[in-house]
């Protein structure tokens, strides 16, 4: 049966699985091009979506890019690392 606690207990557990943030932070190596092309790969970004977090990190010096479990976000900023793309999780 359906009740308003359920639905209180859902919303926490999406909460919980989402609750981590990647950002990236701007640097001096990178090009604008080189990040567009990975957030594309990596993340499944739109070029459009992709253009708009480049532009983000250039502009404020960093973007959130992606929602995601902690899990799948710490694959994605192991291979940043490697590439030397400065980023974090947030959880």
């Amino acid at each position: 049966m359906y009740t308003e606690r359920n639905n209180d207990e859902i919303d926490r557990l999406v909460q919980e699985a989402v609750s981590s943030k990647l950002y990236v932070y701007n640097d001096d190596v990178n090009s604008f091009i080189m990040i567009m092309a990975l957030f594309v790969r990596t993340l499944g970004h739109s070029f459009e979506q992709a253009e708009q977090c480049a532009t983000i990190i250039h502009n404020v010096g960093k973007c959130c890019v992606k929602l995601a479990p902690y899990d799948e976000l710490y694959k994605i900023k192991e291979l940043y690392d490697k590439l030397n793309v400065k980023s974090e999780i947030v959880k």
